[in-house]
């Protein structure tokens, strides 16, 4: 039976494409589509090859396909094996930078990226209805553009805005590949950035040379026409982690002079208004009787998470963003996701095949999902039982000492 949720999204779907439709004709009217300040009909693909005068296009990568090894499953559950199992492989869209002369930027947090000459750049952009039903194509007028001069860089990233791990996994590598171009990031006059008042935010973008005095949040009414405007290519999915993105952040972020991998942490979600490990405080003992010590990573700045990571030789708890410092651990670290079983996630499973780390998944108690998740099971708290998380740490090597929390 169709839920009327479900009837309800096709209904506005299909509205949203008629409209599409109907708009289209005054865009094909020259003198109308200028007044009316609207995008052209003709996009343009920066992989295409085409030439287009007042637009360079740096390639990078190729298109290419990883094959990650399954996660180990605590408990073998046939549905969430199904889950991981279908999606071992990794299918890595190619990467670019294009830079526009009169390119013109629009801070819708989808994205939008225009030519100088009015054409949208859907290669720039993640709408959840797809590039062709993307919001722009909706507006019946468009608001003018802020004229910006100098060369400003678009780094805007659906699901960035202000969530630890989108802005490290899918925000910050873009700012490799504009290295890897050719460009210097503090030659940039302006860059704009989904959000700009978290401080993980402001300290990584002010660490990689870029002062918070240069950082222009990006929002929907804000339209401007630069001189010359750089974009980095968007990754097709949120659910790849290419090669050189795991590199470019280690070699920003990682200290050099970390100690051999000797620590076991455990990432407290307490500080956390969602997802939770209910009964942590219960389980805490059988921790610390494992030599594990009890972290709230949101109180560490980002060069003390990076060294944790690093140090550790067992990173567990409960999914949270935290995982993200995954890239900076040690290849062959042992990793333990505590997972909402209505929540299954490729995200941190993801990073640690990047990097090569011995990834499991404990799940909690409930329902393990087997369709297309509700979106409820994201947020509510997690209940781990007991006895298998017991048996889960009796099954890690023996620690040197057992862990004496500080005074």
């Amino acid at each position: 039976m169709i839920s009327p949720r479900k009837i309800a999204k096709a209904f506005l779907f299909h509205a949203r494409g008629a409209r599409i439709r109907a708009l289209a004709a005054p865009r094909r009217v020259g003198w109308l589509r200028r007044r009316l300040r609207l995008p052209r009909n003709e996009t343009f693909d920066p992989f295409s090859g085409e030439i287009l005068r007042g637009v360079t296009v740096t390639r990078l990568d190729d298109a290419s396909t990883w094959h990650r090894p399954l996660p180990a499953i605590f408990g073998r559950d046939s549905a969430a094996l199904a889950f991981f199992s279908a999606r071992t492989v990794e299918n890595i869209a190619p990467s670019c930078v294009a830079e526009f002369e009169n390119g013109i930027a629009w801070g819708h947090p989808t994205g939008g990226v225009f030519t100088g000459d009015g054409r949208f750049v859907p290669a720039f952009t993640h709408d959840p209805c797809g590039a062709a039903r993307h919001t722009v194509w909706t507006r019946l007028h468009l608001p003018p553009a802020r004229h910006f001069p100098g060369r400003i860089l678009y780094l805007v990233t659906p699901e960035a805005t202000d969530n630890f791990h989108h802005w490290m996994i899918d925000l910050l590598p873009r700012l490799g590949l504009v290295l890897r171009a050719g460009y210097r990031l503090e030659d940039f006059d302006r860059v704009i950035v989904n959000h700009v008042n978290r401080r993980f935010q402001r300290a990584t973008l002010e660490h990689l040379g870029i002062p918070a005095e240069k950082l222009l949040a990006a929002h929907d009414s804000l339209w401007i026409r630069a001189d010359s405007l750089v974009v980095p290519s968007l990754k097709a999915s949120n659910q790849t982690f290419p090669a050189p993105d795991a590199a470019f952040l280690r070699d920003a972020f990682l200290p050099s002079d970390t100690a051999t991998p000797f620590r076991r942490i455990f990432l407290s979600r307490n500080d956390a208004g969602f997802r939770r490990l209910a009964n942590e405080a219960g389980l805490v003992p059988l921790l610390r009787a494992h030599g594990f010590e009890i972290i709230t990573p949101g109180k560490l700045d980002l060069a003390a998470q990076a060294r944790l990571f690093a140090e550790a030789a067992i990173i567990a708890g409960p999914a949270g963003a935290a995982f993200a410092n995954l890239v900076f651990a040690t290849p062959g670290t042992r990793v333990i996701e505590i997972t909402p079983p209505g929540w299954l996630s490729a995200f941190h499973w993801m990073i640690s095949t990047r990097i090569g780390l011995d990834h499991t998944l404990l799940l909690g108690e409930g329902r393990v999902m087997r369709d297309v998740p509700d979106v409820a099971d994201r947020e509510r708290d997690i209940v781990v039982d007991p006895a298998k998380f017991s048996a889960l740490l009796e099954s890690l090597p023996a620690p040197l000492q057992p862990y004496r929390q500080p005074a």
